[in-house]
């Protein structure tokens, strides 16, 4: 499978994300797309990371609290996308 940037240390959060969102979601999760720049091929790297998550159904109030702190440890790491989320 193809990467979906040409930043390895990107795709790398990107995966976090995602494996986060579905291991949260659980059944609900259907997908997530990049956006923006990374989705039309022009993005370098001061691009900001657009990215869609797409639900089969509404997020429950009680799923907002591990989104939450999900954003926040992505957020904290050691990675300068991290802040471009």
């Amino acid at each position: 499978m193809a990467e979906p940037t040409s930043y390895p240390d990107l795709n790398v959060l990107l995966e976090e994300l995602v494996s986060g969102v579905q291991a949260i979601l659980g059944d609900t999760f259907c997908g997530a797309y990049l956006q923006g720049s990374f989705a039309v091929g022009d993005a370098d790297v001061h691009s900001d990371v657009d990215f869609i998550v797409v639900t089969n159904g509404e997020v429950g109030d009680e799923d907002l609290p591990a989104l939450r702190e999900l954003h926040r440890r992505l957020h904290a790491l050691d990675v300068p996308w991290a802040k471009h989320l």
